[in-house]
């Protein structure tokens, strides 16, 4: 909710290589951004690719399990963004992440988080993950002309998926748990199968958006 020429301050929770740091940094010109992330191969590899932006970018490695690194983040923000990371961690976390989002924000803030979801029944959950399958298969063949076998396709994410030890939570819950934290305004803002942009204003009065993080989240998340 905030004007391209606004001097906004955003923190990044898990922001990898900076995919969308950078596009917040595009968008908003005299934003500045913190990136949180608990990979030092991505903090490296993310200063590297947002280096011309200069000191509108800090890096700082960390765990978001760990709730000591909170303390040294300075406040009040502007917004709260995060691309498929509090998935990854336990209940525990999303809901104290949640709340020092909403103390952290300054009156009008908002925090968004694009991430990967449980959907709301098992039978639910199966066939969305089946139609991303599909959709991936698609995808490719359409972008790189390669047939891949949806089997393959099928093998990989679930490899990927043990690896990452997903902790996925309903959207439901999750906008429950925002509401709990405090925000008076939770949405969720775009949603397809398990995947969805969702999250909370810290005012009851919500300005018409005139920017396009929310698509540019979704984006993150889409292959």
């Amino acid at each position: 909710p905030f004007p391209a020429d606004a001097a906004i301050r955003v923190i990044d929770l898990g922001a990898g290589t900076g995919s969308l740091a950078e596009k917040i940094l595009q968008r908003w010109l005299g934003a500045a951004v913190i990136c949180v992330d608990n990979s030092a191969e991505m903090v490296e590899i993310g200063r590297a690719r947002l280096s011309d932006y200069g000191e509108r970018v800090t890096w700082l490695l960390a765990d978001l399990e760990d709730p000591g690194w909170l303390d040294g983040v300075p406040t009040p923000l502007d917004a709260v963004v995060s691309t498929c990371a509090i998935h990854l961690t336990t209940d525990e976390t999303k809901r104290r992440l949640y709340r020092w989002a909403y103390e952290a924000l300054a009156p009008g803030g908002c925090f968004i988080n694009a991430d990967r979801l449980k959907a709301a029944s098992p039978a639910l959950d199966a066939l969305y993950h089946e139609l991303w399958m599909e959709y991936i298969v698609r995808n490719t063949k359409a972008a790189l002309g390669k047939d891949v076998p949806l089997e393959t396709v099928r093998q990989r994410q679930r490899s990927m998926d043990e690896a990452a030890g997903l902790k996925c939570v309903t959207l439901e819950q999750n906008l429950a748990w925002l509401r709990e934290a405090g925000f008076p305004v939770v949405e969720c803002f775009w949603k397809e199968w398990q995947r969805a942009v969702f999250g909370g204003y810290k005012t009851s009065n919500v300005k018409r958006q005139t920017s396009n993080v929310m698509k540019a989240s979704a984006s993150c998340i889409s292959p």
